[in-house]
């Protein structure tokens, strides 16, 4: 296993902490949110029986096991994750499922030590925005992959086009502040400019660069939710849109209060359902 450099900027940090272990306290809720983009990922992706794959920041695990059942026994899959609980989480689904082509590694997968150029896609559903040097991040990735091998992934368009995300910051800034974003700062929104990505990739070497829009509704807390369950998802689960521990409590029931509200509007059979927007990016 590849240990946490103690020099890395605190995103990677509060992955391994904090952010992974609020994660695992509500996977099930994002599996579900995610599941759509997740589904359209693998299809960009379009793994092969007999391949090797990496899957970078892969949580507890949902892509690397529906890719490890793709690839086939002939083929392997490599979940790479920096959290120890989202590791040890994703290890024991796939053992529940019997998978042995699939196999889970603790590291941050900007330093990460695994077989060059062995690899013939890496995929990574919204894990690839978090690295301090993001240019070294994918130099370093690009290294796994075998001569013609392909990088694949997903990470967030403009929140301006992520309602779901958008409506939670605006409620918190309406009474307590949040810290202005800073552009391409790492975080869930670093590579929300496809121009920006274009230029990461280029320079660390990728070619025949495509990057298309997704853009659909995402269940908010997963299938079945409603505006209060929802908007409990949304001020508790998310690492980056969360109330400081220091706010009154009546601020954050106000806060709470007003953003179920809001939601109500988007209340359906199948949920909460909120437009979202998501940039899959692929290049060899």
């Amino acid at each position: 296993m590849t240990n946490i450099s103690p020099e890395k900027a605190s995103s990677e940090t509060l992955w391994a902490g904090q952010r992974g272990e609020r994660w695992l306290a509500n996977a099930d809720r994002f599996e579900e949110m995610l599941e759509p983009i997740g589904r359209a990922l693998i299809e960009l992706a379009a793994c092969q029986p007999g391949e090797r794959i990496i899957d970078v920041g892969c949580g507890t695990g949902a892509t690397s096991i529906a890719i490890a059942r793709q690839v086939s026994a002939a083929g392997g899959v490599t979940g790479l994750d920096i959290s120890s609980v989202l590791v040890a989480e994703a290890s024991k689904r796939a053992g529940m499922l019997g998978l042995e082509n699939l196999h889970f590694v603790l590291g941050d997968a900007a330093i990460a030590e695994l077989p060059v150029a062995q690899a013939d896609a890496v995929v990574s559903r919204f894990g690839v925005m978090f690295f301090s040097d993001p240019q070294a991040a994918f130099i370093h990735l690009h290294g796994f992959l075998k001569p013609g091998g392909r990088m694949v992934f997903a990470c967030w368009a403009p929140m301006l086009q992520n309602l779901w995300r958008l409506e939670v910051e605006n409620m918190i800034n309406a009474h307590f502040p949040l810290p202005t974003p800073v552009p391409r700062a790492p975080g869930p929104f670093a590579f929300d400019e496809p121009e920006y990505v274009q230029e990461i990739l280029q320079l660390a070497g990728f070619k025949n660069i495509r990057i298309t829009p997704w853009q659909n509704n995402l269940g908010i807390g997963g299938a079945g939710s409603n505006a209060r369950s929802a908007a409990e998802f949304l001020l508790k689960a998310l690492g980056n849109a969360q109330l400081p521990e220091d706010v009154p409590a009546a601020i954050g029931m106000a806060i709470q209060s007003e953003l179920e509200e809001r939601l109500k509007m988007f209340e359906t059979k199948d949920g909460v359902q909120m437009p979202a927007a998501a940039w899959l990016v692929s290049a060899q």
